[in-house]
C-alpha cells in the first residue's frame, strides 16, 4: 500500500485527529506521540501528518466577525454527501445569531457555516452570496435587544462550570438580581435563551428550581468565582426535557407531565398533513372519510401550544384536553391562561 493510499484509511486519520484533539486541548506532542499507538516507524509518523495536512487546508477570513482578517486551519474531517438537514441547521444558525456577529460565538459560527457553504458547492462563496444562499425567516431577524456578549460569557461560564450572577428583567417588567447555574444555551425562533438552576432570586419560589432565562433580558451578567458540578445526563438530558413541548416553553413546577393532544383538522389541511408531521411526538394522522383529519400528540400544555392552534382558526378543533379547548377559545394570554385552565387543575387533568 502506497503513503497517499494509507493517508485515505479511516484509521490513520481517527488516529491524526485524536492527536490533534490533544493539541487544541492544550497537551504538548512530541513527533514521536503521533504513533505512538503503533510501530514508531517514521514512514507511519509521516502518514499520520500528511493525513492532517489532507483534511486541514487554510482557509481565510475576510470580514467576519469582528472584521479581523485571518488565515487557519480549519478541522472538517467529514467526508459524507451533505443532507438536508444540515442546510437547514446552516440556514438556522445564520439566521438565529446574525445579531450575533460581533461576539466570540458569531465568529465561530461564521467561520463553521461559511466553510459548510464552500463545501456544499466545491467553492467558497463570498459572505453577501451565503446571507442569500441560507436563509431562514424567523423571528430573530434583529435580535437589537440582545447583547452578545452576554452570550459569549454565558457559553464560557458553561465551560467553565461557573455561577452566574445578572440583572434580569421578567415577562411582567418586575426587576430582579438572580445566581444560576447555566446549563444549557437554546436557540429558538424568539431569540437566545439558558436553561439553568436558580440558585438566587427575590422570587422565592424560583429558587432552588430549573428554569429557562430569556437572555435579552440580563443586564449586567459577570461569571462568579464559584464553581458547579455539571449534572449527568441521567438528571439533565435538553433532548429528553423538552421532547414534549411545543417549542422552547415548560410547564411550571408541579404540572410536568404532558398531555395527549387531540387536534382535529378540516378537509383543507389533508394534504398538508399528509406530508408534515406537526410535532416529533405526533403519530401517524388519522384520515377520516369525511374528508376530516385527527392529529394526536404527546406535549405540555404550553402557551405556545395555545398560540399555534389559534393560528389555524376554524380550521382546526382541539378534541382534547378540555382545558386546552378552554384556554385556546378564551382568548386568555399566556401566564394568566396557564394558572387559569393548567395550574387550576392541580395535575392538569379534568
Amino acid at each position: 500500500m502506497s503513503v497517499d493510499e494509507d493517508e485515505q484509511t479511516p484509521g490513520v486519520l481517527r488516529s491524526a485527529l485524536r492527536a490533534l484533539r490533544r493539541m487544541i486541548e492544550g497537551e504538548e506532542l512530541r513527533p514521536g506521540d503521533l504513533v505512538r499507538d503503533g510501530d514508531g516507524e517514521q514512514a507511519a509518523q509521516r502518514t499520520r501528518l500528511n493525513a492532517l495536512a489532507r483534511h486541514l487546508p487554510w482557509v481565510v477570513r475576510r470580514g467576519s466577525g469582528r472584521g479581523v482578517s485571518q488565515s487557519f486551519r480549519w478541522v472538517w474531517p467529514l467526508s459524507e454527501t451533505t443532507k438536508p438537514e444540515q442546510v437547514w441547521a446552516l440556514a438556522a444558525v445564520r439566521t438565529m445569531l446574525d445579531g450575533l456577529r460581533d461576539a466570540e460565538i458569531g465568529r465561530v459560527l461564521t467561520d463553521l457555516q461559511e466553510e459548510h457553504a464552500r463545501r456544499l458547492e466545491g467553492q467558497r462563496p463570498g459572505r453577501d452570496e451565503l446571507d442569500r444562499m441560507f436563509f431562514a425567516v424567523m423571528r430573530m431577524l434583529d435580535p437589537t435587544s440582545l447583547d452578545p456578549d452576554n452570550v459569549d460569557r454565558l457559553a464560557k461560564a458553561i465551560l467553565e462550570r461557573r455561577r452566574v450572577v445578572a440583572g434580569y428583567r421578567h415577562f411582567d417588567g418586575t426587576p430582579d438580581e438572580v445566581e444560576i447555574e447555566p446549563w444549557t444555551l437554546l436557540f429558538a425562533d424568539e431569540g437566545v435563551y439558558i436553561y439553568a438552576r436558580c440558585l438566587d432570586s427575590r422570587k422565592l419560589d424560583h429558587v432552588d428550581t430549573r428554569r429557562v432565562y430569556n437572555v435579552a433580558r440580563f443586564s449586567v451578567l459577570r461569571a462568579h468565582e464559584a464553581t458547579f458540578t455539571y449534572p449527568l445526563r441521567a438528571e439533565h438530558d435538553p433532548r429528553e426535557i423538552f421532547r414534549h413541548s411545543f417549542t422552547f416553553m415548560l410547564p411550571a413546577p408541579g404540572v410536568e407531565h404532558p398531555q395527549e393532544v387531540v387536534l382535529r383538522f378540516e378537509p383543507s389541511m389533508r394534504a398538508y398533513l399528509h406530508d408534515h408531521r406537526v410535532h416529533g411526538t405526533q403519530s401517524d394522522p388519522e384520515f377520516e372519510a369525511d374528508g376530516y383529519v385527527v392529529v394526536r400528540l404527546r406535549l405540555h400544555i404550553t402557551y405556545d401550544l395555545v398560540r399555534w392552534v389559534r393560528g389555524h382558526g376554524s380550521t382546526v378543533v382541539v378534541l382534547a384536553p378540555g382545558h386546552l379547548r378552554e384556554w385556546v377559545c378564551s382568548g386568555v394570554g399566556g401566564s394568566e391562561g396557564y394558572r387559569r385552565f393548567v395550574m387550576s387543575r392541580g395535575d392538569g387533568t379534568r
